[in-house]
């Protein structure tokens, strides 16, 4: 319902428009419109102004157990960003992406390799395995995705025409957005019961999750909700 409402939601800018229809057959301009909102314009909304933290859900998923307040976590340990999972981008809808990242980071003045975070991502070659952040599930403090840092380098890759012409997804751009401006301290792995879609986690050193079913919901028979720890992207590069 809400992108149905946004003004000028699908307007593709006139220098990119006839490129984009034209790939339009793989990725809808609707879906690509969507990756673009929640990559940076989400964040200004009017409807999220009274809030201080945001959690985003897939509606295919869900939680296979109880599982304590994550806001609680974020809160006690002042967090700006937590991520229960990981995974990979196809490297189709990615093309550029890195450059322009580097880019970015030469403009800026920035080491593409400045945080834990980042090293784990980026390798010393520059090459990128597109590990990602998974946003099926998210929890963040707003005010710094709302902040000029983060508009900025989501403006910046936005004036590129990735989202429009590559279908640039917002698990990237939140990736390398967060492992460049933040610091390693600011965002840690959750650890809590999580499924989506073929992926359930009930947390570490708890039994795996069950299947009644092939093709019904997982459960966990136990679960942990905690605060994990740095976010290793070159475990999910395993």
């Amino acid at each position: 319902v809400w992108l149905v409402i946004l003004k000028d939601f699908k307007a593709i800018p006139d220098e990119w428009s006839e490129a984009a229809r034209e790939t339009a057959e793989d990725f809808s301009v609707g879906y690509r419109a969507m990756t673009r909102w929640r990559s940076g314009p989400v964040f200004l909304e009017p409807a999220l102004k009274g809030f201080n933290y945001a959690m985003t859900l897939d509606t295919d998923s869900y939680f296979p157990a109880d599982i304590a307040d994550p806001f609680k976590f974020m809160h006690a340990q002042g967090l700006i960003a937590g991520f229960p999972h990981l995974g990979r981008e196809s490297a189709s809808v990615v093309v550029n992406l890195l450059h322009y990242f580097l880019l970015y980071c030469k403009i800026k003045g920035l080491h593409p390799r400045r945080s834990r975070m980042l090293a784990s991502l980026v390798e010393s070659n520059f090459k990128w395995y597109q590990q990602c952040l998974m946003l099926d599930i998210e929890i963040l403090s707003l005010d710094w995705f709302r902040g000029e840092r983060y508009q900025d380098f989501f403006k910046f890759m936005d004036s590129t025409g990735g989202f429009w012409l590559h279908r640039w997804g917002n698990n990237p751009i939140r990736t390398f957005a967060v492992a460049l401006l933040l610091e390693d301290s600011d965002v840690r792995s959750l650890d809590m019961p999580y499924a989506h879609q073929d992926y359930c986690s009930c947390g570490p050193e708890s039994p795996p999750c069950k299947r009644a079913t092939p093709s019904g919901h997982f459960s966990c028979t136990e679960a942990v909700t905690s605060v994990g720890g740095h976010i290793n992207f070159s475990i999910a590069a395993a």
